[in-house]
This record gives C-alpha cells, sequence and structure tokens, in this order.
C-alpha cells in the first residue's frame, strides 16, 4: 500500500517537505521535436521584438527551477514594438506561459515558458525502447538544490 502523503497547515511546512523529499540530481533527455519548436518560436519571437530596438534587446534561457522539465526565456529590452503580429501570435501559441511586466528601472520583462520540452530520463534499463531510439542517452544534469 502506498505512502499517505503527509497533511500541511500551510505552503511553507509543504516546500519544506517537498524539499526534503527531492534529489539532488536529476537526469533529464531532449524531448526533440518540443525542443526543435521552442527554439523555433523563441528565435520568431526575439528577431519581432529586437527589431524595434536592435542594440539594447537581451534575452536569457534556462530550465524551469522546480522540475527542469520546462525551458523558460526572459527578454529585457526599453520597448517592444511588434509590426508583424500575426507572426508573432503564430510563435507565441507554441508557448504555456507568457507575462510582460515593466521593471523599475524603465526597462521591460517578457517571460515566456515553454513545458515539456525536457523529459525525465528513465532508468539505464528501461523498459521503454521508445527512448532508446531517437532520445538517445540522457544528456542533462539537473541541479535540484
Amino acid at each position: 500500500m502506498p505512502k499517505k502523503m503527509p497533511q500541511f497547515k500551510n505552503t511553507k511546512e509543504f516546500w519544506k517537505w517537498f524539499d526534503s523529499i527531492r534529489t539532488s540530481e536529476s537526469y533529464h533527455i531532449i524531448n526533440k521535436k518540443r525542443f526543435d519548436n521552442a527554439i523555433s518560436a523563441i528565435n520568431t519571437i526575439f528577431a519581432l521584438i529586437s527589431e524595434s530596438n536592435p542594440n539594447r534587446t537581451a534575452i536569457s534561457l534556462k530550465q524551469d527551477d522546480l522540475l527542469g522539465t520546462a525551458l523558460d526565456i526572459e527578454i529585457i529590452t526599453d520597448v517592444a514594438i511588434i509590426d508583424d503580429l500575426e507572426t508573432f501570435c503564430n510563435a507565441l501559441r507554441k508557448a504555456d506561459v507568457y507575462e510582460t511586466c515593466s521593471l523599475t528601472n524603465g526597462k521591460h520583462s517578457i517571460g515566456i515558458s515553454f513545458e515539456d520540452v525536457f523529459d525525465f530520463a528513465p532508468p539505464t534499463n528501461s523498459p521503454f525502447p521508445e527512448y532508446e531510439k531517437g532520445h538517445g542517452e540522457p544528456v542533462l544534469v539537473k541541479k535540484l538544490k
């Protein structure tokens, strides 16, 4: 019988418990189709945003901190004027989360997240042969703690 999940009085207790059971390393493999779609969308979005402000637009990419299965990007710019709205929206539809906010330094932050870009790697002697073909060996090590 599976263990009963503990009860928590607040989110602080939950996160303390979650951190205690989380491993220090997690192996991931690239979900190639999703990765390629995300990179294509990111290139398009960044090109369209930086058109209006080419020398003052910066981008950063990283795996999400919680599970490491999403690819998060942040674009920092002074101004974002999108002339080709149809292309921008088509690229943005490939994302799962979009947010924009003004920063206290006068710049704008555009955050976009693409979920399921990375999958947890199965054990080496995995009963899942689909991972042995096409995905290859685990390629990323994610430090969670």
